[in-house]
């Protein structure tokens, strides 16, 4: 049933934006007819996210998973995943990037045996992020032959099922910066198809997200680039 939706969000060091966030999709689903349940992945933030949460848990339904020891991204992100019990699962990170009326439009399109992906139009970013990550997309389509126009974004939904099959069948952290570019990866082994629709992408208010220094950049693409080559010998022994 489409209006009965799981939305999972990873958390660290958010206590500037994820009452927004939270607050902004609970409005905007219940405005929309729709029932969600928040499952919450936190990685051992240092700032007052985890008690914010908390206090909003007295009025939303949140399940709480929480670190007190820093992990990284990949491991949040398939925290949560593996923990939402609803039928159908969304997945937006925490940082109030995105508008959550595009979700509604996402979960009105989404089949059986599909994933509906957002793209960013536009994407706010730098040039030089944009640039390195069109960079990154070209070696990603040769080896892959994927064509997604934005497969580092993560606002997406799907049905459980499919959801666990990929997080429960495959092993990821081939990419240390790109859990998005083997999610989507492991999606077309196992044919999975992914429909992508254009999504609303906001300034960061608070914060920043992972930002390239030029001196870390030739590292950075290195392992990355390296990474492909290993995430695509992995998936060659793997069954559809």
């Amino acid at each position: 049933m489409k209006n009965n939706v799981c939305l999972v969000l990873p958390v660290y060091n958010e206590e500037n934006t994820i009452a927004h966030t939270l607050i902004a999709f609970h409005e905007r689903f219940k405005k929309n007819g729709i029932e969600v349940d928040f499952v919450i992945s936190e990685d051992g933030s240092s700032d007052n996210s985890v008690e914010i949460i908390q206090s909003l848990s007295k009025s939303m339904n949140i399940t709480l998973f929480s670190s007190k020891k820093k992990g990284n991204y990949n491991s949040a992100v398939i925290k949560g995943l593996s923990n939402a019990k609803k039928e159908i699962i969304a997945f937006v990170d925490s940082d109030g990037q995105y508008d959550p009326e595009d979700l509604i439009k996402m979960i009105s399109l989404l089949e059986r045996d599909k994933f509906v992906a957002g793209y960013r139009n536009p994407r706010v970013d730098t040039k030089f992020r944009i640039l390195i990550s069109f960079l990154f997309k070209l070696i990603y389509y040769f080896l892959f032959r994927i064509k997604l126009r934005d497969p580092s974004c993560s606002y997406f939904v799907g049905y459980q099922h499919n959801i666990h099959q990929i997080i429960k069948n495959y092993k990821f952290g081939h990419l240390p910066e790109g859990f998005w570019w083997e999610f989507y990866a492991c999606c077309k082994n196992s044919s999975i198809e992914i429909i992508e629709h254009p999504v609303k992408h906001f300034k960061r208010n608070y914060g920043n997200t992972v930002v390239f220094k030029l001196k870390y950049l030739p590292r950075i693409g290195y392992v990355n680039i390296k990474g492909l080559f290993k995430l695509k010998k992995y998936l060659s022994f793997e069954p559809k």
